[in-house]
């Protein structure tokens, strides 16, 4: 159960990053998707995927800031949620 619930979250913060790559700044989603991932990241620190959680919360972080380029993003959702896919099955 708590792998569906953390494999549809993936899901859902993906969509943030679609978002935030088309130029769509929902600043509350976004902070609280980036602050989850890279929570999510510390919790489960002895594995790799937690690493790149980690940094994809704070690319998130950082793309309220500053103006990535949208491929970032992308990349960011693609892992996301394939992850989520996984998660889910």
């Amino acid at each position: 159960m708590i792998m569906l619930l953390l494999g549809l979250i993936d899901i859902i913060i993906a969509i943030v990053a679609v978002l935030l790559s088309f130029g769509i700044h929902l600043n509350a989603l976004a902070y609280i998707a980036g602050a989850y991932l890279v929570l999510k990241g510390m919790l489960f620190l002895k594995s790799f995927a937690s690493v790149i959680d980690m940094v994809a919360g704070i690319l998130l972080l950082l793309g309220i800031l500053f103006a990535f380029p949208p491929w970032v993003f992308w990349v960011i959702a693609a892992y996301l949620v394939q992850k989520g896919i996984f998660s889910l099955f």
